[in-house]
C-alpha cells in the first residue's frame, strides 16, 4: 500500500489494485490525491485520519483527513461528522461496488462538498442527518456506476439543516434513491425526482421544512418519480433557472419527457407553489390530494399541459380531502376529480381547445374567491352521486356552462350563484344560503331552504320552498317554470311587481307549474306572500299604475296539473316593501288551476307583519339582483 500512496497511479490502475473499477470517464491522472474509508463494522469521527487511506499523495484536510482538494470516497462502515467538526472534502462519494454498504452520519457540526454528493453510487448507502449543517454543489441520490448494478441511496434527515446548492436528483439512471424529511430544514436550487434511464426516486416529507427555488421535477425525462407530503411544509417558489431562460414553474409532474410522477399530499403536510404546477401532459401526471393545504398562489394548476399536441401523457388530480387554494384550474388534457375536501379558487377554465378536459364533481365544497362571469368551464363538467357544495361566500359566480351527472348540487354561502346553462344533473339542488338564479334550466328539483333565495327566469324539475325560504320569479319581474312545486308553511313568495296594469310574467312575477302544486301550509303555519313594488329600472319604489281605489287580481302562479291543500286562510300577505299607498285588503285566492293575489278596496284594515327572516331573504334578494345588474355592466 506505501508503494500505492507513493506512486502517480492514475485512478484506473490503482483500481485493479484495491479490487474495485472507475467509470471510463474518470481514467485521467489526477494531480490531487483521494482518501478512502474502508472500516466495514466500524463507526468513527470524519477526523480519524487513521481511517483514511490517502491515494496519490497526502491529503489536505487539517490532520491529513480529505480537504476541499480531495475526493472523499466511503465504501464500507460509518463516518460520523459531531459537535465541533468541520468536514470540506471536495466531493463525497459513498458506494462503488456492489457489495459496498456504508454510512454517512451527522449530528452536529459543518460538512461542505466543493462539488457532488453522491449517496448511493453503487451497492446500499445511508446518509443520516439529525443535526449540524451539510452543504452540497450537486446531490444524486441513488445512481449507477457504469458497469455496475444500479446503486440505492437514502437519506434520512430529522434535524438540521441539508442545503444543495445546485441540482439536487433523488433517483437517476436507473438508480433508486429516497429522500426522508422528518425535521430540519432542506433547501435545493432545483430538485429533480425520478430522472433517466429508470431511475426511481421517492420523497418523503413528514415534517421540517423543505425549500427548492427553481423548479421541481418529479418524473424526469425517462424516470419515475413520487413525492409524498404528509406533514411539514413545502414551498416550489419556481423562480426562472439561474442557467438559463427557462421558466419551468413550480412543479413539473411528469411533464419533461415521456416518464410518470406523483405527488401525494396527506395529513398536514403544506404546499406553497409561488407559479405554476403543471400536472402531467409530456408524460403521465397524477396530484393527489386527501388531506394537507395546497397553495397555488400564481399561474394555475394546469391538469395536462397540452403545449405540444405529440405529448402522449396526461394528467389527473384527485381531491378527496384537504384544501386547495388556487389561483385558478386550468384544465386542458386531463381530469379534476373532487371528490372531498375543498378547492378554493377563482374558476375552473378549459384553456386549451384541442384536447378534452373534464371537471368531476363527487364530494366536497367548491369555493369562490372573487366575482367571476365564468366559474366553471370544461369539456364536461359532472356532478357525480356524491353531489358538490358550491360556496360562494360573498361573491357572485355565473356557471354558463351546463353541467351534467346524477348528482346534486348545494349552494352555500351569502352571495350570488347564477346557473345559466342547460344542466342535465339528475341530483336536487338545495339553495341553503344566499340566492341562486335559474337563468337555463335544471332537470333535477331545487329546494330552497330556511336561509336561502331563489330567482331567475329559467326552469327547473320538482321546486320546494320550504319553510323560510325565499322564491322570486325571473329577473326583477318575470317568470320561473316548474315541473311541480310544494309550497311549505313559513316559506314565501317574493312577489315583485312594476306595473300594475301589466302582464303576468313580464310586469309582475308568475310561477308556471306544468305538473301539481302542493300548499302544504296551516293557518298555524302560513305560507307568505310579499309584494315588492319596484320602479321601471328594478329598483325599489311605488309600482306604475296603482290606484288604491280600485279592485285587482294578479295570477302569480298557475298550474296545468292542478292545486291541492289550499285554504285561503293557509296565507300571508306583507306589504312592508310595497311603496304603493292603499287603503284596502290583500287576499289569496284559488281560480281554476291558478293562484290569485287580490285587492280589494275598502277601508283601512289590519294587515299582517311580515316575519323578521322573510324580510332579511327579500333583502337579499333585492339586493342581489341589484348586484347582478352591476356586475353585468362592469362585465359589459
Amino acid at each position: 500500500m506505501n508503494a500505492i500512496k507513493s506512486s502517480q497511479a492514475t485512478k484506473s490502475s490503482l483500481a485493479l489494485v484495491l479490487g474495485f473499477s472507475l467509470w471510463a470517464s474518470s481514467l485521467k491522472t489526477y494531480a490531487d490525491p483521494f482518501g478512502l474509508w474502508i472500516n466495514a463494522n466500524s463507526t468513527n469521527s470524519y477526523s480519524d485520519a487513521s481511517k483514511w487511506i490517502p491515494i496519490d499523495g497526502s491529503l489536505s484536510g487539517p490532520g491529513g483527513i480529505p480537504g476541499s482538494n480531495n475526493e472523499a470516497y466511503i465504501f464500507e462502515g460509518t463516518v460520523q461528522v459531531a459537535n465541533g467538526g468541520n468536514f470540506n472534502p471536495q466531493q463525497l462519494i459513498m458506494g462503488w461496488e456492489n457489495w459496498h454498504v456504508g454510512e454517512f452520519q451527522q449530528t452536529g457540526g459543518t460538512t461542505r462538498t466543493e462539488s457532488w454528493t453522491r449517496v448511493g453510487y453503487a451497492g446500499s448507502q445511508t446518509f443520516n442527518q439529525s443535526g449540524g449543517s451539510f452543504s452540497a454543489s450537486d446531490l444524486m441520490v441513488g445512481w449507477v456506476n457504469p458497469g455496475k448494478n444500479p446503486g440505492t441511496g437514502v437519506i434520512n434527515q430529522t434535524g438540521g439543516n441539508f442545503e444543495t446548492r445546485s441540482i439536487a436528483y433523488v433517483g437517476l439512471q436507473g438508480g433508486t434513491g429516497t429522500l426522508n424529511v422528518g425535521g430540519g430544514t432542506n433547501t435545493s436550487t432545483r430538485m429533480i425526482v425520478g430522472w433517466l434511464g429508470g431511475g426511481n426516486g421517492t420523497i418523503n416529507l413528514t415534517g421540517g421544512n423543505m425549500s427548492v427555488y427553481e423548479t421541481s421535477f418529479v418524473g424526469f425525462d425517462g424516470g419515475t418519480g413520487t413525492l409524498n407530503i404528509s406533514g411539514g411544509t413545502y414551498t416550489a417558489t419556481g423562480t426562472p433557472s439561474v442557467y438559463g431562460a427557462d421558466n419551468f414553474g413550480s412543479f413539473r409532474i411528469a411533464d419533461f419527457g415521456v416518464n410518470s410522477g406523483t405527488v401525494n399530499l396527506s395529513g398536514t403536510g403544506v404546499v406553497n407553489a409561488a407559479r405554476y404546477t403543471a400536472v402531467g401532459g409530456w408524460g403521465n401526471g397524477t396530484l393527489n390530494i386527501t388531506g394537507g393545504t395546497w397553495n397555488q398562489e400564481a399561474g394555475g394548476i394546469v391538469v395536462g399541459d397540452a403545449a405540444d399536441l405529440n405529448w402522449t401523457g396526461r394528467g389527473d388530480v384527485n381531491q378527496s380531502g384537504g384544501t386547495v387554494n388556487a389561483n385558478a384550474v386550468l384544465l386542458q388534457k386531463g381530469t379534476y376529480n373532487l371528490n372531498g375536501g375543498t378547492l378554493v379558487t377563482d374558476a375552473v377554465a378549459d384553456t386549451s381547445a384541442n384536447v378534452t378536459g373534464v371537471f368531476n364533481m363527487n364530494g366536497g365544497t367548491l369555493r369562490a374567491r372573487v366575482n367571476h362571469t365564468d366559474f366553471i368551464r370544461a369539456d364536461t363538467v359532472e356532478i357525480r352521486s356524491g353531489g358538490v357544495t358550491l360556496d360562494t361566500t360573498d361573491k357572485e359566480v355565473w356557471v354558463n356552462q351546463g353541467m351534467v351527472g346524477s348528482g346534486g348540487l348545494t349552494k352555500t354561502g351569502s352571495g350570488v350563484l347564477r346557473l345559466k346553462g342547460a344542466n342535465t344533473y339528475a341530483g336536487t339542488t338545495s339553495a341553503n344560503q344566499g340566492l341562486t338564479f335559474i337563468d337555463g334550466s335544471i332537470a333535477g328539483g331545487l329546494t330552497i331552504n330556511s336561509g336561502g333565495a331563489a330567482a331567475g327566469a329559467g326552469s327547473v324539475g320538482a321546486l320546494e320552498i320550504a319553510s323560510g325560504g325565499v322564491l322570486a320569479p325571473g329577473n326583477f319581474t318575470g317568470t320561473m317554470s316548474a315541473a311541480s312545486s310544494i309550497w311549505n308553511g313559513g316559506g314565501t313568495y317574493s312577489w315583485q311587481v312594476n306595473n300594475f296594469l301589466g302582464n303576468a310574467g313580464s310586469d309582475w312575477d308568475l310561477l308556471n307549474i306544468s305538473g301539481n302544486l302542493a300548499i302544504q301550509a296551516s293557518s298555524g303555519s302560513r305560507f307568505i306572500v310579499d309584494i315588492v313594488s319596484l320602479l321601471a329600472n328594478g329598483s325599489l319604489g311605488a309600482a306604475s299604475n296603482f290606484n288604491g281605489a280600485n279592485n285587482y287580481s294578479f295570477t302569480i302562479a298557475t298550474a296545468a296539473g292542478g292545486i291541492s291543500g289550499f285554504d285561503s286562510d293557509y296565507f300571508q300577505v306583507n306589504t312592508a316593501n310595497l311603496a304603493n299607498s292603499f287603503s284596502g285588503t290583500w287576499g289569496v285566492a284559488k281560480t281554476g288551476n291558478n293562484i290569485n293575489l287580490l285587492y280589494t278596496a275598502s277601508a283601512a284594515a289590519a294587515i299582517p307583519e311580515p316575519t323578521t327572516g322573510s324580510l332579511v331573504l327579500i333583502g337579499v334578494v333585492s339586493a342581489g339582483l341589484m348586484r347582478r345588474r352591476s356586475i353585468v355592466s362592469q362585465r359589459a
